[in-house]
């Protein structure tokens, strides 16, 4: 699983980089950015292709968050996935356009565009790869420890002193080519 239970966590993000200060400074959230989908492209022995992973050629860039929910429920499905998900209502994250293909259309437009992870659809491998994510976090935060700064853990990210950010954002990605032999793209995140 993840990482959870602390009190910043389950805040928005303008709350969470607006409200935690360390020594009265403000901080950043860092980032591992497309962490499912590097994840997914790595398990599948294939390179993610480079850019936003989420935005799908023939697809709305609106539909960002249906994309996202959507492929995370082929990674966890243990079964092959003929409609939408009806949990959350994934169907109404995507724009009009792309809700009208429906879901085989909008399936079909993913599979071409990550055909190195189309395999691992309806294998269930969703939980290992958060599995892998909440071992990369711990290592993580293990190394920020031992550089004697302090990071608050967010899923695939962290919270940290906005002085900091910069040699955090390196060692995040440090960390992700040397548990995972490629480099997962990181990115520091202000308030919203």
């Amino acid at each position: 699983g993840r990482v959870w239970g602390g009190w910043w966590e389950a805040r928005r993000r303008s709350e969470r980089t607006n409200s935690p200060r360390r020594q009265g400074e403000a901080t950043l959230e860092i980032d591992e950015a497309n962490m499912d989908m590097h994840r997914g492209e790595r398990r599948g022995e294939e390179s993610p292709p480079a850019g936003e992973l989420y935005d799908i050629q023939g697809l709305a860039k609106a539909s960002r968050p249906g994309i996202k929910k959507g492929l995370g429920a082929l990674l966890f499905d243990s079964k092959e996935r003929t409609s939408f998900p009806t949990r959350g209502d994934v169907k109404s994250l995507f724009a009009p356009e792309d809700e009208a293909k429906g879901f085989a259309g909008v399936k079909a437009l993913i599979d071409q565009a990550h055909p190195g992870i189309v395999h691992l659809f309806g294998t269930g491998v969703g939980h290992h790869l958060q599995f892998r994510e909440s071992q990369l976090l711990v290592n993580l935060l293990l190394r920020v420890r031992q550089s004697g700064e302090v990071a608050l853990p967010i899923h695939d990210a962290i919270l940290v002193k906005a002085s900091q950010a910069d040699k955090l954002k390196v060692l995040m990605e440090w960390t992700g080519v040397k548990m995972l032999g490629q480099v997962i793209p990181v990115e520091m995140k202000r308030a919203v």
